[in-house]
């Protein structure tokens, strides 16, 4: 049987630009009849059809060409056009290939879509290739202000193409005369289009939407009248233009505008910007750049000039507030990041440049040499500096005794505080050496001056401010102190609380009464705070801003959280419901003080001792000792056992009786035995805990 040959034919073929690629030539091998298949001994290739994209449907006359990878760029191509089915056979030698096909009407996917790459090894033949091209996208429009169109620059800009491709420039073209542009073979994808014309303000159509085969009329596209701004970029030591400054300006949504460099003067314009707000940002070698947010609006043309800091250099300019002239002051910096000491000198009044200083953050302290404050700054190169020593402040105080005679054995004390809401940090008792003391080399800042002796309430200074160089005269006279007079109670229901009671920073302090009460006198006429703690309770309660004039009484009311008050006074009232209801008898006992407490019956949280509330059983013949034998009492509290007792009503076993009361050189009658005579319940001994 004849076989089929291949009728190779070297044409250079004219391929059609893809996707704005350009057009470029290769060698085509076209075959007479490729419907034909190939021999068993002919080469190895490639055979397949080229189909659209969207449809599925075969391409007619659609080239097919293949580029050997890493060949020389020189090194012919090979390629064969579709027959009118859209099938192609392409023999190819061993190697590495890239297939590209091609179509006037059709693209490729997308930037990143580059072909199709196949390995040739030992004559392989790749049967049934399908190759995809899709119909070109198209937009077009016309630019105008108000009915007549106007020629402009278009830029078209992919947010992303069909094959994931993102932020490219597809294409740049100029309109005609009458402001009407055509884009065709683009990308479907999501794109961005600008238009720029001179006199008007750009104009960004965002999120323009292509489609393959289809042509996107944007219809007419409005110009607006801008905003051009102008101005100059300066050194801000010496306030030269500079050269070459780069301009960039981008609007809200991060879009770049513009971007423009300055002339030798520092000047520069930018062309009309749209209204609305923007960002420009200014940068140039050897100086710090900065950034401004404007709001563009009203006249066309808007003058805005910037100075930019040196990365490099300092500025400082020492003064005396005083006007003392000369005056000596040593300057030292310091290299923060180092810790390296860079410069250190006396110098001057006056300005003092130092252009060798790069980089930074720098410590440039201060100090005079003409007992003045110092002061310390932090700068980075490029900074100027004014450095302003003043002179410290001062009080000048007199104390006097509560009479108004000279007072010499007290002590005084003062309070700091940089702001009138910062904490004050409060320096320690000073002895007074005379009635008149004096607190020197003062920073500025706001005071508070206290005056003692001995546990005599101190008083206070009001508050007050102090610049540098002010002097403060103040007179301080003791007081007799106020008095307080005070009942705790809880919180919750507002029983008397027993307590510890101290004034907080001064040496008062108290306890309360059974029923909540104290008294404190010979307080501080300033605001204090009162520190209160109930019995048994750990932690202290505060009760800040309490003032009391001089030889003056305040009552009050203070609050405090007592669980245990809270459960005795309930355990109490309980008993006492229980009582009145006739559930249990009364106890023959009382609730004095300890040793069983002075809590609600039936004994507190003491011993259960016997009788009428007096030490240690009250007036009942003591159940051990000389005395005769103890008679049980009735069982009254709860579910508790019963006694062990004899026919007759005496205990089983009786106690020691070889002693004088309570139990005579033996132990209590509840420890007879192990405590086996009397038994308990939960360490409890008729309800009370021993």
């Amino acid at each position: 049987m004849k076989q089929n040959k291949l009728l190779k034919i070297a044409i250079p073929l004219t391929i059609v630009a893809l996707a704005g690629a350009g057009t470029g030539v290769f060698w085509m091998f076209h075959d007479s009849n490729t419907s034909s298949a190939l021999s068993s001994n002919s080469p190895g290739g490639l055979s397949g059809i080229v189909v659209d994209g969207l449809s599925d449907t075969p391409i007619s006359g659609a080239s097919v060409m293949a580029r050997k990878l890493n060949a020389p760029i020189n090194t012919p191509r090979e390629g064969v056009v579709c027959n009118e089915h859209g099938h192609f056979i392409l023999e190819l030698s061993d190697g590495e290939w890239l297939i590209e096909p091609s179509v006037k009407g059709y693209v490729k996917q997308g930037r990143s879509d580059t072909g199709r790459e196949i390995e040739i090894t030992n004559g392989t033949q790749f049967v049934n290739a399908k190759l995809k091209l899709w119909p070109a996208a198209g937009l077009r429009g016309r630019i105008v202000t108000g009915d007549v169109g106007i020629q402009a620059e278009i830029e078209l800009i992919y947010e992303t193409d069909a094959s994931g491709a993102e932020n490219y420039t597809y294409k740049t073209l100029t309109t005609d005369q009458n402001g009407v542009f055509i884009i065709d073979n683009a990308y479907g994808g999501m794109t961005t289009l600008t238009a720029a014309a001179e006199g008007f303000a750009n104009v960004s159509l965002n999120n323009v939407e292509l489609n393959f085969g289809q042509t996107l009329d944007l219809g007419d596209i409005p110009m607006r009248d801008g905003v051009s701004l102008f101005g100059r970029i300066t050194d801000n030591v010496n306030q030269k233009g500079i050269l070459d400054a780069q301009i960039t300006m981008k609007n809200a949504d991060g879009i770049l505008l513009d971007s423009i460099t300055t002339d030798t003067a520092g000047n520069y314009r930018l062309p009309p910007l749209d209204m609305g707000q923007v960002t420009i940002h200014i940068a140039a070698d050897g100086y710090h750049p900065t950034s401004r947010r404007l709001e563009l609006s009203g006249n066309a043309n808007r003058e805005m000039n910037f100075e930019l800091k040196r990365a490099w250099g300092l500025t400082l300019d020492v003064q005396n507030m005083t006007g003392r002239d000369p005056i000596k002051t040593h300057l030292k910096i310091t290299d923060v990041t180092t810790n390296h000491e860079v410069y250190t000198k006396i110098v001057q009044n006056g300005k003092i440049t130092l252009d060798d200083i790069e980089g930074g953050p720098y410590l440039i302290v201060a100090e005079s040499y003409d007992k003045m404050t110092s002061q310390t700054i932090r700068l980075t190169a490029g900074d100027n500096a004014r450095i302003v020593l003043k002179p410290f402040a001062r009080i000048e105080g007199i104390a006097k005794q509560s009479n108004g005679s000279p007072l010499t054995d007290g002590e005084y004390r003062y309070a700091f505080m940089p702001e009138p809401s910062a904490e004050e940090s409060v320096t320690p008792w000073y002895a007074l050496a005379s009635s008149e003391f004096e607190i020197p080399d003062l920073p500025e800042g706001y005071y508070r001056v206290e005056l003692r002796r001995g546990s005599d309430a101190p008083v206070s200074s009001p508050v007050f401010q102090l610049k540098h160089g002010d002097v403060r005269h103040l007179t301080l006279q003791m007081t007799e102190g106020g008095v307080l007079k005070g009942h705790v109670v809880t919180t919750e229901s507002g029983f008397s609380v027993r307590a510890q009671v101290k004034i907080e920073g001064i040496d008062l302090a108290t306890q309360t009464d059974r029923d909540g009460y104290f008294t404190i006198d010979k307080l501080p006429t300033r605001p204090f705070t009162v520190m209160i703690k109930p019995n048994r309770e750990s932690e202290y309660t505060s009760f800040e801003g309490i003032t009391v004039k001089d030889n003056t009484t305040i009552e009050r009311e203070f609050r405090v959280v007592s669980d245990r008050t809270e459960q005795r006074v309930r355990r109490r009232q309980e008993m006492e419901e229980r009582i009145a209801r006739g559930e249990m008898p009364a106890p023959p006992w009382g609730d004095g003080p300890p040793p069983w407490g002075d809590g609600p019956p039936p004994w507190g949280d003491g011993p259960p001792p016997m009788g009428d509330g007096h030490p240690p059983w009250g007036d009942r013949p003591p159940p051990w000792g000389d005395g005769p034998r103890w008679e049980a009492p009735p069982n009254r509290i709860g579910d508790q056992p019963e006694l062990p007792m004899n026919e007759d009503g005496t205990l089983t076993t009786p106690p020691r009786t070889d002693g004088k009361p309570p139990w005579g050189d033996g132990p209590p009658p509840w420890e007879v035995n192990g405590g086996r005579d009397i038994p308990s319940q939960n360490n409890e001994y008729f309800g009370g805990k021993f």
